[in-house]
C-alpha cells in the first residue's frame, strides 16, 4: 500500500551523531531539531551537525526546527544553517512578531504553541512564506494548564484546520504523541487528527512512523466508496452533468472532489 507524502514527519535531534542519517532511511519527512531536543549546552554542534547533514547531497525532505526566532540561539541558527538548502525551517512559539518580515526565501511551517499564537493564527496563515500550520499542543496545555487530551485542545486543533485551507495553506500537522510505547493511543490519536482534518502527525521515534502512515492511510471502505462514485462519473460521460445518484446517495461536484482526493492520495 502508498501512502500520501508527509503524513508522519519525523523530528530528529541534530546533535545525536548519525541519527539525522538514520531517520531519513525510514521517514518521508525528517526534521532536524535543534529546539527542544537539544540541551542548551549542545545547540553549537546541534546547529554544525545539522548544517553538514542539509550540506550534503541527499533524498527526501529535511527540515530544521530553530530555536526561537526571538532567541539568541534562534538568531544564532538563522545566521549559521545553509536554510537554503532545506524543504522547510520549522519556527517554534511561532506568532505574529516572531515570524513578521521573515528574510529567507525557504518557506516556513509554523509551530502554533502558545496561547498569543492560537490568538494570531489568522494572521501567521496569512503570511506569504508560511506554507503549514503545526500543533504544538503539550506546550500550549503546559501553558494553560490543562491536560494535552483536554476539550480545549480540539477547540485549537479545529482552528488551525479552519485557518489552513482558508488562507491556502498545506492541511496542517497534529502534534506528537509523547509515550513511545503506547502505539495503540498513538493509532487512535492519528486517526482522530485525520477525521479532523488534519494532514500528518509529527513523529518523535521512528518506530511511530508506520503507525502515523497506516492510520493516515485511506481505508478500504473508504477507496471501495471513492472508486464506485468516479466509476458512476465516468459512466455518465460528463463529470459537470450535476448531480447523479450512487448507491442511492446524491452525487455531486464537491463529493466527486472528495473521491478523487481519496484515491489520489493513495497513489
Amino acid at each position: 500500500m502508498s501512502f500520501p507524502l508527509h503524513v508522519a514527519p519525523l523530528f530528529a535531534p541534530a546533535d545525536r551523531p548519525g541519527l539525522l542519517e538514520k531517520a531519513a532511511r525510514g521517514a518521508d519527512a525528517v526534521i532536524a531539531d535543534l529546539e527542544d531536543g537539544v540541551s542548551p549546552g549542545a545547540k553549537a554542534d546541534a546547529r554544525a551537525r545539522a548544517a553538514a547533514w542539509l550540506d550534503a547531497p541527499a533524498e527526501g525532505t529535511r527540515l530544521v526546527r530553530v530555536n526561537g526566532l526571538l532567541t539568541q540561539a534562534g538568531l544564532q541558527d538563522l545566521a549559521e544553517l545553509p536554510l537554503a538548502r532545506c524543504d522547510a525551517v520549522v519556527v517554534p512559539k511561532a506568532d505574529a512578531r516572531s515570524l513578521r518580515g521573515w528574510p529567507f526565501q525557504t518557506p516556513v511551517v509554523a509551530l502554533v504553541e502558545t496561547a498569543r499564537g492560537v490568538r494570531e493564527l489568522d494572521q501567521i496563515a496569512s503570511f506569504s512564506w508560511v506554507e503549514r500550520l503545526q500543533l504544538g499542543h503539550l506546550d500550549l496545555a503546559a501553558e494553560l494548564g490543562v491536560a494535552p487530551d483536554s476539550p480545549l485542545m480540539r477547540h485549537v486543533r479545529a482552528d488551525l484546520v479552519l485557518a489552513s485551507p482558508a488562507a491556502g495553506l498545506l492541511p496542517p500537522w497534529d502534534g506528537v504523541h509523547p509515550d513511545l510505547a503506547d502505539d495503540d493511543g498513538l493509532a487512535a490519536s492519528a486517526r482522530a487528527a485525520r477525521e479532523l482534518g488534519f494532514g500528518g502527525k509529527a513523529c518523535i521515534h521512528p518506530r511511530q512512523v508506520a503507525v502515523v502512515r497506516d492510520a493516515f492511510a485511506p481505508t478500504a471502505q473508504e477507496l471501495a466508496w471513492a472508486r464506485s462514485v468516479l466509476d458512476a462519473v465516468e459512466a455518465t460521460g460528463d463529470a459537470a452533468a450535476g448531480a447523479i445518484a450512487v448507491d442511492g446517495q446524491m452525487v455531486d461536484l464537491p463529493v466527486i472532489t472528495r473521491a478523487r482526493s481519496i484515491l489520489e492520495s493513495n497513489a
